[in-house]
């Protein structure tokens, strides 16, 4: 009588555990959600910053370049930051 008390005992744990576990999964898959950039740092920037990246261009000089041709500072420094979201 003890040994099927035991053996359900074990069980029932062995089921929460299992319960605990899949629920954990599925927490840390939904968590994991698609970053999508802010709407208002315009794509083209952004697209040029990580094209920029990935070329190896220093990124004083992907600066320098995008205010000689008219961007905003603030625009600059907020779709890099935006990039390096990205790439997380």
């Amino acid at each position: 009588m003890a040994s099927e008390l035991s053996m359900t005992v074990t069980l029932v744990l062995l089921i929460l555990v299992m319960i605990f576990v899949i629920l954990g999964l599925l927490l840390l898959v939904l968590s994991k959600k698609k970053y999508t950039p802010r709407s208002d740092i315009p794509q083209s920037i952004i697209t040029y910053i990580k094209n920029a990246l990935a070329q190896k261009y220093d990124r004083e000089k992907i600066r320098s370049t995008l205010l000689s041709n008219g961007w905003n500072n603030d625009v600059i420094e907020k779709a890099f930051v935006e990039v390096q979201k990205m790439n997380k």
